[in-house]
């Protein structure tokens, strides 16, 4: 099988030289091992998606987007140590791509744990963009791991401030008090934490844990027998899920997501009838992964075919029922295509749902502030927003709706809510001076 595949790669006679010729020896060996343990369908499926990426490397060998498709690769299907030298040829090609790639190598060493080494990663993505909330998070989880709970803790503070509550954030930020010994904190987070998240068995635990160190051992008893109950269904869903997978939907999600991956790096350099092809292929290999049906839609809307976008992204929103950041890309997609109901449709979905999560509330109001649709509704939703959530950027949306409206003193203290909780935006300092000056 490896000569199969290093002559189908490679061609015979052709001359190979130097780290190039290497990563595809590395590739072909790879694809070899996955095939090895495939069943029949499976091993032709393997060996087109190694072709594709051995003729995407052939074709933009200093690319990049395409080392970071190989990256993506190698570690989406357990090749770590591969994943890692690709990453860190991503940064030598992108130092833009120094976030992603620190964050995934900061991944595969947390799971290997290596906590040390992960933080260190996790440090540097957070280090080169601390807007992103997923690089704090991960960060906070892997200096818990580390030992180091008063680091998580700065950490977890910052990045509710920045963003807001969500359970990943209250949940770890609890687990970072209890270990300071900070119990009446520790209460607070995990009830936020359940708040976002009540079937989440590690915060009932901890809540347990929390108010056993206060005394309080009725309500810990309480949270026991809740984190019990959760912690058995969890377990049972485990088991029927792997007494459901026969290894072929994983697969085929895996190679899908490896053709949206290759389409978008065509895109990119420009050849867009292969990068939509790639998108279809992957559309057709599986039935339920979503992002290269998003990548699709994407695609149709940039290229003005907008009865195919539309069509796309409502099959879009059928595969990410179970992604509200995705459902809400999706609701303001169509609301951009004229598609008032459905988006307005996906936005009451997604609030009734998730209804302690204000980024629904928040997304909905702003789409009826920019079609200028039941501006009542979308002060009374993004009200809601900052009620949930009172972070900056929900206060001045509340109060350019209240501006919208002509609710001067309205909108002035909502203005002036957003500046003070981010004092260095100056669209924030900007609006509010324009706003003086009419006086």
């Amino acid at each position: 099988m490896t000569v199969l595949l290093l002559t189908t790669f490679f061609m015979v006679g052709e001359r190979l030289s130097g780290l190039l010729s290497w990563e595809r020896v590395l590739l072909s060996r790879a694809v070899t091992q996955l095939s090895a343990g495939a069943s029949a369908d499976a091993k032709p499926m393997l060996m087109e998606a190694g072709i594709a990426l051995d003729t995407v490397l052939q074709k933009f060998p200093s690319s990049a987007d395409a080392t970071i498709v190989l990256a993506q690769f190698y570690q989406r299907f357990g090749f770590h140590k591969d994943a890692i030298r690709s990453w860190n040829r991503c940064m030598k090609l992108d130092p833009l791509s120094s976030g992603m790639a620190h964050e995934a190598i900061g991944a595969l060493e947390f799971e290997e744990g290596h906590f040390d080494v992960a933080t260190n990663h996790f440090q540097e993505a957070f280090k080169y963009d601390a807007r992103i909330s997923a690089y704090a998070i991960q960060l906070g989880e892997s200096l818990l791991s580390a030992g180091r709970p008063d680091e998580a803790a700065r950490v977890l503070e910052i990045d509710i401030k920045s963003h807001g509550r969500s359970m990943a954030a209250c949940s770890l930020l609890g687990q970072a008090s209890l270990q300071l010994r900070h119990y009446e904190q520790s209460r607070d987070q995990f009830e936020a934490a359940i708040k976002f998240g009540p079937e989440y068995p590690a915060a009932h635990h901890g809540l347990a844990t929390a108010y056993a160190r206060l005394g309080n051992e009725q309500k810990a008893a309480e949270y026991r027998a809740s984190f019990e109950k959760l912690q058995k269904e969890k377990e049972q869903r485990h088991r029927n899920e792997l007494k459901a997978d026969n290894g072929v939907e994983k697969l085929l999600d895996q190679l899908a997501r490896t053709y949206a991956t290759l389409g978008r790096v065509y895109l990119v350099h420009g050849d867009l009838r292969t990068g939509e092809a790639f998108f279809l292929k992957a559309k057709g290999i599986s039935a339920t992964e979503p992002e290269c049906r998003l990548l699709l839609a994407q695609f149709y809307e940039q290229q003005g075919r907008l009865h195919e976008a539309i069509a796309a992204f409502e099959e879009a929103c059928i595969a990410t029922k179970r992604s509200p950041s995705q459902q809400l890309l999706i609701a303001a997609a169509l609301n951009r295509l004229g598609q008032f109901g459905q988006a307005e449709s996906i936005h009451r979905h997604v609030i009734d749902s998730m209804p302690q999560q204000a980024a629904g509330y928040a997304s909905f109001a702003q789409m009826l502030l920019q079609t200028g649709r039941n501006l009542s509704e979308a002060k009374n939703v993004a009200k809601q927003a900052v009620e949930i959530e009172p972070v900056a950027e929900y206060w001045f949306l509340l109060g350019k709706i209240f501006q919208k409206i002509g609710d001067r003193e309205g909108a002035m203290n909502a203005f002036q809510e957003a500046a003070t909780r981010d004092p260095a935006n100056n669209l924030y300092r900007d609006t509010i001076q324009a706003m003086k000056s009419v006086l």
